[in-house]
Order: C-alpha cells, then sequence, then structure tokens
C-alpha cells in the first residue's frame, strides 16, 4: 500500500512539472517577435543620435560580452561533456575541440 501511494505522490509531481513546462512553451509561443527588427534599429539609431562615441561604445560592449559570454558557455559545455562521456583530458582541448566542431557544422562543410 505505502509503494502504491508513493508512487503516484511521484507520479504526480512529474506530471506537474510536466504541465508547467508545457504551459511556458505555450506562452513563449505566444509571444510577438514581428517587432523584434524594429526595437533593434530604433535602439541603433538612438545611440547614432547620441553621436559616433555613443554607438561605437556601445558596439564594444556588446562585441567583448559576447566573446565572455561564449567561452563561458563552452567552457562548461566541454566540462560537462567530458564528464558524461568519461572524457580523460583537458577542459582546454575539450573547449577546443567543441568549438571547432561547431564552427565545421555552422559553415556548412562536410565532414
Amino acid at each position: 500500500m505505502d509503494r502504491l501511494v508513493t508512487e503516484e505522490k511521484t507520479t504526480g509531481v512529474d506530471g506537474q512539472v510536466s504541465g508547467e513546462i508545457l504551459d511556458m512553451l505555450r506562452e513563449l509561443g505566444q509571444l510577438p517577435v514581428h517587432g523584434i527588427g524594429q526595437i533593434q534599429s530604433r535602439l541603433l539609431e538612438g545611440y547614432r543620435r547620441l553621436g559616433t562615441w555613443a554607438l561605437a561604445l556601445f558596439m564594444l560592449v556588446v562585441v567583448g560580452s559576447s566573446f565572455i559570454t561564449m567561452a563561458a558557455v563552452t567552457i562548461v559545455t566541454a566540462g560537462l561533456a567530458g564528464g558524461l562521456l568519461g572524457l580523460d583530458l583537458p577542459v582546454t582541448v575539450l573547449s577546443l575541440i567543441l568549438l571547432l566542431v561547431v564552427i565545421r557544422l555552422v559553415s556548412g562543410l562536410s565532414w
């Protein structure tokens, strides 16, 4: 009897989490996407009106932060891949391999 109650509680939690995830995906699907390009152009026009220095500073911050973000995501992904696949390589080597594979896939080159 206790086992049946435990199984029912576990199933209820899994079903609840799955339902919440589906609700979040449904809500994301209803977001208006058509105005994103217009917002971006208005933002860049606003920085350009402030002066070329403001636009250049904005671009510098965006590009600089994108490299930092890409490095962090690559290192974490390489660490997870090494741990899950049982690879005994340094994280830097795994990161380099991961970046080369992604560049190869994105560039459209065949193996």
